[in-house]
Formats: C-alpha cells, sequence, structure tokens
C-alpha cells in the first residue's frame, strides 16, 4: 500500500506546515498547476480533499470527495486490496 500527496491548492510553506502539524510519513508533492491531476479529470470534481483509491491494476476504485474518516478510509482501501486480480492483468 502506497500514499501520495498530491498538494494543488495551499502555498509551498502552508503544505510542509501540515505535514509537520500531521507527521506525514508519505511523500507529497507541490503542484498548484494542476499538472499531476490531469490524468484524473472527469473522475475527481474539484474538491479538496479528495481522496482516490487506486487498485493494483491502476484503475481508480474508490473515490471521496471532502474529508474522510481513518476508518473509512482503512475500510475501503482493504476492501480494494482483497479483490482478486483481474485475469488479464499483466497480458498487453
Amino acid at each position: 500500500m502506497r500514499f501520495l500527496g498530491i498538494n494543488v491548492r495551499d502555498s509551498r510553506d502552508k503544505a510542509q506546515a501540515f505535514e509537520r502539524a500531521f507527521q506525514s510519513n508519505y511523500p507529497s508533492i507541490f503542484d498548484p498547476s494542476g499538472k499531476a491531476t490531469l490524468g484524473f479529470q472527469g473522475q475527481i470534481a474539484g474538491y479538496t480533499p479528495t481522496t482516490l483509491i487506486i487498485d493494483r491494476t491502476g484503475r481508480i476504485a474508490g473515490i471521496v470527495n471532502g474529508a474522510i474518516q481513518k476508518e473509512t478510509l482503512l475500510n475501503s482501501i482493504r476492501h480494494v486490496s482483497e479483490e482478486a486480480p483481474s485475469p488479464l492483468q499483466g497480458i498487453p
């Protein structure tokens, strides 16, 4: 399981202060132009924060717009991780 934060809204200083305050232990990138999220257009509605759960094949398996509770996030991740891999996975 991996996490990546993408900051598209706050200043770099505010984003770093958030990471320190909440002791984030996952990487985060500063992307005010939104280039990193272009591939998700049509999938997310522009809410901040938005949580995307990506399955092992790279498919968006879940979207939560707005704040998410820890237990909800863990349950969603658990559900996605228990899904069987696609029989086509790895086939070009």
